[in-house]
């Protein structure tokens, strides 16, 4: 009788890569991230943060050289320094499917020398094996280079998943109810008798909320009310916060108005029209409801955003550096 080989159980597999940079923040920023679809795995390379979401246990976390944080898709979060010198920090967004990534999400995770190690040997890999490109938004694309090492690519996230191991183990050791089983139980049976009758399982939730993002970004310059999407997405209001709140910690109307005021970031950024003209293309009634949405979203007037991103033009608070430049911050990323 032949012997049934044992499949192999893995706990990330990742799939795809989207952005590998370095961002470096002058002293004394305030930031807040935009929207992204993936996940995003930021190293704190020197300085010290606070990070801040409503994901976030008692609203903030403070983060410091060496530390990892993973940030949530379609998530967003502010950055302020929280000390005097300069900031550099490594971003790493991937494509995973595990269930793990959720349990970690919004915590700090030390790094020790092994799982520094594990990321010096990512970043030699993944230099082999991309390089990146500005888009006209002034952004680092991901491509792969033509030339490539046999094997480079598969290594490299061969690397970055063992990096996610090791930060599971140290996360799991520290949090011990967690367990390397995350938050799954270990009965099918068991399984079940948690999951309440006629509910849908959490999977079907973020199936349900990546479709209703992805109406929103379809409808980004109109207005989007709630009794729409019910109707769209034929589930009752009290259904849909549900989703929201546990899922991103916001409203479904307020995750909406954050789309839409990163559009009017980028709109800006972009200097291509007025204030008033942004308001209007975005489908506010009035350049004063703009200015209050946006104040409160970000932390300043639009007008002051742009004088900043003029500035910025000059002296820049904030610079994208590519990883795979000569003489760049990572020449040499965990000297001995």
């Amino acid at each position: 009788m032949p012997i049934t080989p044992l499949k192999i159980k893995k706990e990330f597999d990742i799939l795809a890569l989207d952005c590998l940079h370095y961002l470096e923040y002058r002293s004394n920023f305030i930031f807040q991230s935009d929207y992204h679809e993936n996940w995003h795995l930021i190293y704190v390379k020197k300085g010290s943060f606070e990070i801040s979401s409503p994901r976030i246990k008692d609203t903030s976390l403070f983060l410091e050289q060496g530390d990892f944080f993973l940030e949530c898709p379609g998530e967003y979060y502010s950055f302020r320094s929280a000390s005097e010198d300069p900031v550099l920090l490594l971003c790493t967004g991937f494509v995973c499917k595990s269930s793990h990534l959720a349990t970690m999400s919004c915590c700090r995770l030390p790094g020790d020398k092994e799982i520094h190690h594990l990321l010096s040997l990512f970043l030699e890999e993944s230099r082999r094996s991309f390089s990146n490109r500005v888009n006209e938004n002034g952004q680092f694309v991901l491509n792969r280079k033509y030339h490539q090492i046999m094997g480079s690519e598969q290594l490299a996230c061969m690397y970055l998943e063992m990096l996610l191991l090791h930060l599971l183990k140290h996360f799991s050791a520290a949090t011990p109810a967690i367990g390397l089983a995350g938050n799954e139980l270990s009965e099918e049976g068991d399984s079940e008798k948690k999951k309440p009758e006629g509910t849908a399982g959490p999977g079907s939730d973020s199936i349900l909320l990546r479709q209703i993002t992805e109406y929103y970004a379809s409808h980004i310059l109109e207005g989007v009310s709630i009794l729409e999407l019910c109707a769209v997405f034929g589930i009752g209001r009290g259904h849909l916060q549900r989703i929201f709140r546990e899922q991103t910690g916001c409203s479904a109307i307020d995750y909406f108005s954050r789309m839409r005021i990163s559009v009017a970031k980028q709109m800006i950024q972009d200097d291509r029209m007025s204030l008033t003209e942004t308001a209007r293309a975005l489908g506010f009634s009035s350049v004063s409801s703009f200015s209050r949405q946006f104040k409160n979203i970000t932390g300043m007037p639009p007008s002051s955003y742009r004088q900043s991103v003029r500035t910025v033009e000059k002296n820049p608070l904030l610079r994208q550096i590519d990883f795979t430049s000569t003489g760049s911050p990572d020449t040499d990323p965990f000297p001995s």
